[in-house]
């Protein structure tokens, strides 16, 4: 039987606090764009950034 995951990562990079956002995003469609495969049912939600000091 599958059960629907839910996946918990973190992803640090160097970036300008402007270009963030748009980073996230296209960052997400291409997760989501990879490792789709025709029976694979995955989502990825961009949720915003933190600035670490």
């Amino acid at each position: 039987m599958t059960n629907i995951c839910k996946l918990k990562f973190e992803v640090s990079v160097h970036v300008h606090d402007e270009c963030a956002d748009g980073l996230g995003e296209d960052l997400a469609k291409f997760l989501e764009e990879s490792w789709f495969n025709g029976e694979d049912v995955l989502e990825v939600i961009y949720t915003g950034h933190d600035v670490v000091l």
